[in-house]
């Protein structure tokens, strides 16, 4: 019998025995205590129960607030085509009044008939032809009573969708592990039922009830009277053409400025609704037999990258994330904007320049070069310079950006912190751009130079914190 050790126990002594080098001597077996353990959390199933609570909450919220305007527009909507239809259904029925009419013409004619002849008597032919509705009677009801029908549906389902939300939501008196386990077979039958797809398609019926009823006003204005059915023809038809223009634009931008002729200057268009992430979805999805097309030229690889992104896009949420990594926008952008839009607010100021700070410098030098306005875009030679040159280049961005959190705000603690970054830069370099050892960035920083603050309106001395280098 065979009593040397195992393969196993000979693989572990092998791995002990080169062990790294700052590793103890004994070895790390399961079942000890961890020496580098992560740090505790308060209540933990407490911090995750209500992480979940917080994200149900938003996403219910939202779904709710839709729901709730749907409700009211479907339920107007249905009023209007019902008083419309009303008037409508006349024409698929036999008008009473005009049958009598007819009789009586007929009397008439034969009275006059038989007063004329004195030899013979004519018997009065009361027979009428059968009625039968017109095409364009049947065509106007089945518009209308369509828009009304769908009108209506969108009513019954949307209050359907609502009581299945408030289910979902439904809070119960267990513990916080008993509730996370609840809530989570709530969530996956809420998703695996497509209750999401549902509200987002709620909106598309009412859209197409809207269309039917408008196709079927045209309709019925048109042997009325010629000018006024043209008049509202021309509205339904611009009505249906920047709608249809609404929900494929998103579709079309993203083929031909992304995957077909790139651009990176271009605004993403915000026309999403769920028809239009319906048409979205549709329209990329023959396109995925494309990705396994054998290609050899760069271009060829990186069009279908772009297309394949869009290909496996699911909501919206993916579409941004596309045009975020695809756009390189990041912190800088958002920031800047802040900054101009809460300009009369210091205590938003203070946030927004804490924001900027911990922001890391190659963000921090976009946002400068946006706040300069510059027509190029930024250089990215941050990483090819040397550390003394990239703290002149972070004050120098500090700088621009306490300028433009200061363009509307008269406050002594910006003034003196831009006039210490002022003094700071202009200590270290006279000519900012010579002392650059990169190339690229001695031609990039000619025009970068810091401007002093405006002193005028404050009691702050300033040549008290000036000094020369």
């Amino acid at each position: 019998m065979n009593d040397s050790p195992a393969p196993a126990v000979n693989a572990a002594n092998t791995n002990a025995d080169q062990r790294p080098s700052w590793m103890e001597s004994s070895p790390w077996v399961s079942g000890d205590p961890l020496r580098y353990p992560l740090p505790g959390a308060e209540d933990p199933w407490g911090k995750c129960h209500q992480l979940v609570k917080d994200y149900d909450e938003a996403r219910c919220g939202r779904w709710k607030d839709e729901l709730q305007n749907l409700l009211i527009f479907a339920g107007l909507a249905s009023a209007v085509v019902t008083a419309f239809a009303v008037e409508t259904q006349k024409l698929l029925q036999e008008d009473a009044q005009d049958t009598a009419a007819l009789l009586l013409a007929r009397i008439s004619a034969q009275i006059g008939l038989n007063a004329s002849s004195s030899t013979s008597f004519t018997p009065l032919q009361t027979t009428l032809t059968p009625f039968s509705a017109t095409r364009q009677a049947i065509r106007i009801n089945a518009l209308v009573f369509l828009s009304l029908a769908l009108s209506l549906a969108t009513v019954l389902f949307g209050t359907l969708t609502l009581q299945w939300i408030r289910e979902f939501q439904r809070k119960d008196s267990l513990s916080h592990t008993d509730s996370l386990v609840i809530r989570q077979i709530r969530f996956d039958g809420l998703v695996q039922w497509k209750v999401p797809q549902i509200v987002s398609f709620l909106p598309v019926i009412l859209q197409i009830a809207l269309l039917c009823f408008l196709a079927g006003l045209v309709d019925f204005l048109a042997p009325v009277n010629r000018s006024v059915a043209i008049i509202v023809g021309v509205v339904v038809g611009l009505t249906f053409i920047l709608t249809m223009a609404a929900t494929v634009l998103p579709a079309f931008q993203s083929l031909y400025y992304v995957v077909l002729f790139p651009r990176r200057d271009i605004a993403q268009c915000p026309y999403k609704s769920p028809l239009s992430g319906m048409f979205f979805r549709l329209f990329f999805a023959p396109f995925s037999f494309f990705l396994g097309v054998p290609v050899t030229r760069l271009d060829h690889q990186l069009t279908l990258q772009s297309l394949a992104r869009f290909v496996n896009a699911k909501n919206w949420a993916d579409y941004n994330h596309i045009w975020k990594t695809y756009t390189h926008t990041t912190a800088d952008s958002p920031l800047v904007w802040a900054a101009r839009t809460f300009s009369q607010n210091l205590e938003a100021l203070y946030a927004i320049y804490h924001c900027f700070q911990g922001v890391d410098l190659q963000t921090k030098w976009k946002a400068y070069w946006r706040i300069e306005a510059l027509p190029q875009d930024p250089p990215l030679f941050i990483g090819n310079l040397e550390p003394r040159e990239q703290e002149l280049l972070r004050d120098l961005a500090t700088e621009g950006i306490v300028r433009l959190l200061t363009t509307d705000q008269d406050s002594d603690s910006f003034t003196l912190h831009h006039l210490e970054l002022y003094n700071r830069i202009t200590a270290s370099a006279s000519d900012f751009s010579q002392v650059m050892t990169n190339p690229d960035s001695r031609q990039w920083l000619k025009n970068c130079k810091p401007k002093p603050p405006n002193t005028s309106w404050s009691p702050v001395n300033p040549a008290r914190y000036y000094f020369s280098a």
